[in-house]
């Protein structure tokens, strides 16, 4: 079985989501801190084939969207109400 990270050309395709959250930590000094490398979470995830994924700590939703791009479904929380609205804000949840 070959695995390949999900990323294009080498570009982080959730890029996007990971500078939100950093300049969301800049601001508010929170404990929002993305996943240095979310293509190796995917790798990770599509190796073990998992099918479900747990997260704790959404923060604004960087790993989820990596973990979620193999095709896992991912149940994530956040202590944070804050954390967890933008994150929904920024790709589809289904329950």
């Amino acid at each position: 079985m070959t695995t390949t990270a999900p990323t294009t050309a080498g570009r982080d395709r959730f890029s996007d989501i990971k500078i939100a959250t950093l300049a969301h930590l800049k601001q508010h000094e929170c404990g929002c801190y993305p996943y240095s490398d979310g293509s190796l979470l995917a790798t990770l995830t599509a190796a073990t084939n998992a099918t479900t994924v747990v997260e704790l700590g959404t923060a604004l939703g960087y790993s989820a969207a990596w973990f979620a791009g193999t095709g896992a479904h991912v149940h994530t929380i956040d202590r944070d109400p804050a954390h967890s609205r933008r994150a929904y804000a920024t790709w589809p949840v289904t329950t």
